[in-house]
């Protein structure tokens, strides 16, 4: 038996035993088969439209978290470029790895999200994250404040170009 006969069949089982589409879609997808491949029978239902729709809402949604993202961090470069010396290393550090989580979980996911120049912006933000901030009175001092600026600023850039990526 092929494997999209099985999952065919698996579908045919979930949807009279009264589950939702999304569960015919997961038995499909189990079996090696995707919604485009697997054409309904006559009679049945075609869930494809829906999949499509969920998919399209999803790539929007993400592409306005990479705006959002990007607008986040050029805020922060514009601050600490700013009034850097006001700013304690604990809330700058906090937000540099905040960053680099979401680097590392959109990375994670496969996304083209975050593909623009990845290892250097590792590299940026876990070199002043592992240094000892040093200077008058624990605050930052002019070469570590200006790394943090230019990585604020290029995780910006990264976004952007991820969210036109994205759109096309």
């Amino acid at each position: 038996m092929k494997l999209s006969t099985l999952g065919f069949l698996l579908s045919g089982l979930m949807m009279v035993g009264g589950c939702t589409a999304g569960s015919a879609y997961l038995a499909i997808s189990l079996a090696g088969v995707t919604a485009e491949e697997q054409l309904p029978n006559p009679g049945e239902p075609d869930l494809r439209p829906a999949f499509e729709q969920a998919d399209h809402e999803k790539l929007a949604e993400t592409i306005q978290d990479a705006i959002d993202f990007a607008d986040v961090n050029d805020e922060v470069a514009k601050i600490l470029e700013a009034d850097g010396n006001s700013t304690e290393p604990q809330f700058t550090t906090g937000i540099a790895a905040s960053n680099l989580r979401k680097l590392t979980i959109f990375w994670e996911r496969g996304e083209s999200f975050y593909r623009y120049d990845y290892p250097k912006l590792k590299d940026i933000c876990g070199g002043y994250l592992n240094k000892k901030f040093q200077g008058d009175q624990g605050k930052l001092l002019p070469e570590h404040r200006a790394q943090l600026v230019e990585a604020h600023r290029q995780i910006a850039k990264s976004a952007r170009f991820a969210a036109q990526e994205l759109s096309q």
